[in-house]
């Protein structure tokens, strides 16, 4: 499609070639269907979003001595706001953005930095704070810049 795009259009061929082709009612079925698809394609991204900042909250936040028990606040998040906070935080950025790929990127790097550095660093406190009662060491300050600057970014 990008291809024949350039061939018609030339080196100005915006990113959504089918906004090229206006009035045309084929085009017009077109957009609607791929607007229908990228509309499916949102929780296949947010799912995984989701699943990944509940499990990093609870590895901060649910205390071993209390049976492992959520918090309600991570109750309500895992169970009723999380998803639709997402969903309309998204639909917020496409109108900001106005192109689904600057979308998806930042929602795939957004999982990315999370899983890659919040997760694993949320991992380690947890190990060590079950093991020696405590997070204050080298390796523990270590995690916790990792979770800071999986936040940051």
């Amino acid at each position: 499609v990008s291809w024949a795009g350039v061939v018609l259009f030339g080196a100005d061929t915006p990113e959504d070639i089918l906004v090229e082709f206006q009035g045309d009612y084929v085009m017009e079925v077109a957009r609607g269907i791929l607007s229908f698809t990228n509309a499916l394609r949102m929780p296949l991204i947010l799912m995984p979003l989701h699943t990944l900042v509940c499990d990093t909250l609870q590895m901060l936040t649910v205390s071993q001595g209390a049976g492992g028990a959520e918090s309600s606040a991570l109750n309500a998040w895992r169970l009723f706001l999380g998803m639709p906070m997402l969903l309309l935080s998204s639909a917020g950025l496409a109108q900001w953005l106005s192109t689904l790929s600057s979308i998806l990127g930042l929602l795939g790097g957004t999982c990315g930095v999370i899983g890659c550095f919040c997760v694993p660093g949320a991992m380690y406190l947890r190990v060590w704070y079950t093991k020696e009662g405590k997070t204050t060491s080298d390796c523990a300050i270590g995690a916790i810049f990792a979770i800071i600057i999986g936040f940051a970014v």
